[in-house]
This record gives structure tokens, sequence and C-alpha cells, in this order.
């Protein structure tokens, strides 16, 4: 900044009530015998860029979309402490890595892991597992339906199936079923698919008796 410059940027200070009058005469002279003069505006301290961060770390946090197609744009936050992170900086992060969590956990970065686990609780994530769309048990879901449905089938067409076919059928449906309802982070489909597998059994445990 060549001296014309330094003594503009002091007029204005002076103007602004920054600087008082003997301390913009004490500047101006500074300023003319070329002096190197660093103006400090009031509540905010000159720092690099380096001395900004010197105690953070560089972040990685990536836009994604969600199950509706929606561009969820990141923080504008590049560096963070990650030991000690302010109320401000977690009000921010929330809403972000919460959706990212519910819709697309695949996507999101070592580092948004790793604040997440700082920032939610192991109950709190498993609840926003729950929330995704899909299954997050398809294969116990899919199966205790198939169970229960193979043992109504069983006790239709003979009795000699009732006991090996049938009654492990109920047995493995119910089982299956009840574990994953007993899940904090099972989804509105698994548990779906739990209460159609656990109704096909008293179904099948009726036609039985009946």
């Amino acid at each position: 900044m060549n001296k014309i410059d330094k003594l503009n940027q002091l007029g204005e200070l002076l103007k602004s009530g920054a600087v008082s009058q003997d301390e913009f005469e004490s500047l101006k002279s500074e300023i003319l015998n070329d002096e190197k003069v660093i103006f400090n505006t009031p509540g905010r301290e000159n720092k690099t860029p380096i001395q900004e961060n010197v105690n953070k770390d560089k972040i990685s946090l990536k836009p994604f979309s969600d199950s509706e197609g929606n561009l969820i744009k990141a923080p504008d936050i590049q560096y963070l402490n990650l030991k000690d992170l302010t109320d401000s900086e977690i009000s921010i992060l929330k809403p972000f890595l919460r959706k990212k969590q519910i819709h697309s956990p695949a996507e999101m970065t070592s580092d948004e892991i790793s604040i997440a686990n700082k920032i939610f609780s192991a109950l709190q994530i498993a609840q926003m597992n729950s929330e995704r769309p899909g299954f997050n048990y398809a294969f116990g879901s899919i199966l205790s339906v198939l169970s229960a449905g193979a043992a109504l089938y069983f006790f239709t067409i003979s009795p000699c199936f009732i006991i090996i076919g049938a009654g492990g059928g109920v047995l493995c449906s119910i089982f299956i079923s009840c574990t994953i309802l007993n899940k904090v982070d099972a989804t509105k489909l698994d548990k779906t698919f739990s209460y159609i597998a656990i109704a096909l059994s008293a179904l099948a445990i009726y036609v039985y008796f009946k």
C-alpha cells in the first residue's frame, strides 16, 4: 500500500471516529516518514489466514442429494478445531450432518463421520438411521415374511410338514421379526415387513388349530 492509500485510509478512520485527532496526526507523521503502519479496525485483529487457523484442521464437507433428488449444499466451513467445536459451529453442522446421515450415509467423508460422532450420541445416530427410506435389514425382513408364508403353506397341504416345515418356519419368522423390531435403527420398511411376517405366522397357527 503506497502513502496516498494509507493517508486515504487514515482519513476514513478519522471520519468514522475510529482514531482521535491526535492519533491521526501521529499516524500521518509516521506515514509521511515512510514508517510501516498497520491499522487495526475496531473489533477486528489483523491476522493472516494461517494465524487464524493455526489450531484448526482442514476438513472436507461435501454436498449430496437427498432421497427426493434435492441438492443439499455443505456448510462453508474449511477449518475446524475438532477437539473443541464451538456452539455456533455445532448449530451450523448439525442439520447438514443429520440429513446426510439419513439420506446419503455412504457418501459421508471421514471428516463428516468424525464430526458426527462428536456431535451426536450413538443412540441419536441409530435413530437417524431408522429414518432412512428402504431397508436397513433387508435380508432378515424378507426372510421372515418368506418363512411365515412357507409355514402357512405347509400347514394347508399336509400334516407331515407341520413339525419340520411349518413349525420351523413359524419359529424362524417370529424370532427374526422380533429381533428386527427391537433394533433402534430399523426403518419403517423393516418394521412393516416384520409385522406382516408376524401376522402370517399367527394366521398359520390359526389354520393349524382350525
